[in-house]
């Protein structure tokens, strides 16, 4: 069975998700309802990848719908992600929208 934990936290204009387990079909709609706990004043969703296993396209759509949320001046930034999340970021072309740290 597939699991996430999601933590959140809100630190002035910055909103971060810390992740752990997979984030796939079967979790992705989990932080998806996390996503509509960013308010309008947020200017940065950090994900903090450190301990996710495993990302597929569902989980790749809810970066969207977070870039969506910060919208145009808004930033995105992983942080931690290991070289197999790093690796599907860089073939997918999400990393390139991302700011990865």
């Amino acid at each position: 069975m597939r699991f996430v934990t999601i933590t959140e936290s809100k630190q002035g204009n910055r909103y971060i998700f810390t992740l752990d387990g997979n984030l796939d079909t079967s979790t992705a709609p989990q932080l998806e309802k996390c996503l509509e706990n960013v308010t309008d004043d947020v200017t940065e969703i950090v994900f903090d990848f450190t301990a996710l296993n495993y990302i597929s396209s569902a989980g790749l759509r809810t970066i969207l719908l977070a870039n969506e949320t910060v919208g145009d001046d808004g930033t995105i930034t992983v942080r931690g992600a290991n070289p197999m999340v790093a690796d599907i970021l860089d073939t997918t072309g999400f990393s390139s929208m991302l700011n990865m740290i």
